[in-house]
């Protein structure tokens, strides 16, 4: 059975180019003419756009030099890229390697905003830790020990301390 070929929705394509350019630009945000050029489209459909995503919270206006710029909210889409991440990619071979080897859990956490999210890992495979389900639990930095230089004596206490605000996405 052929699937229908449907077209392209071009003001979502638009929407994500004025979305793609404003998180490109380093540090700080657009003037609509400038954005408008660099897209080469229209200013009025440039500035249609812009209003859509304030509106619904991926952009945000600053208001002393009238300049475009991403919020917070635009980070949000990349959670779901997790298989993705140059970090877990990397890292995933070698914590299963130590897991297997030593029997205990390795996690994997990278900032975001006012926590570590937990981005990979080996507690479905160690034999120590009944809980398994830690992949995008939210861990806020108030609290957290940060232990790469403890001797590995008292790893094993350190691992298995938890902030009990820690939440899952």
């Amino acid at each position: 059975m052929k699937q229908a070929a449907y077209k392209p929705v071009r003001g979502l394509a638009r929407g994500l180019s004025v979305l793609a350019a404003l998180n490109a630009r380093a540090p700080g945000a657009w003037p609509l003419e400038e954005l408008a050029d660099e897209l080469s489209l229209h200013r009025t459909t440039v500035k249609r756009l812009l209003e859509t995503l304030v509106k619904e919270g991926w952009v945000t206006v600053l208001p002393m030099s009238r300049r475009y710029a991403v919020t917070s909210q635009v980070r949000a889409l990349a959670r779901g890229a997790r298989d993705q991440d140059l970090v877990v990619v990397k890292a995933a071979p070698l914590l299963a390697e130590f897991t297997g080897d030593s029997h205990w859990p390795v996690i994997v956490a990278t900032p975001d905003a006012e926590a570590l999210v937990v981005r990979a890992s080996t507690l479905r495979i160690s034999a120590f830790v009944s809980r398994r389900d830690d992949v995008g639990l939210r861990l806020p930095l108030g609290g957290l020990r940060f232990n790469s230089f403890e001797p590995f004596a008292v790893a094993p206490q350190v691992l298995f301390e938890r902030p009990r605000t820690a939440r899952k996405n």
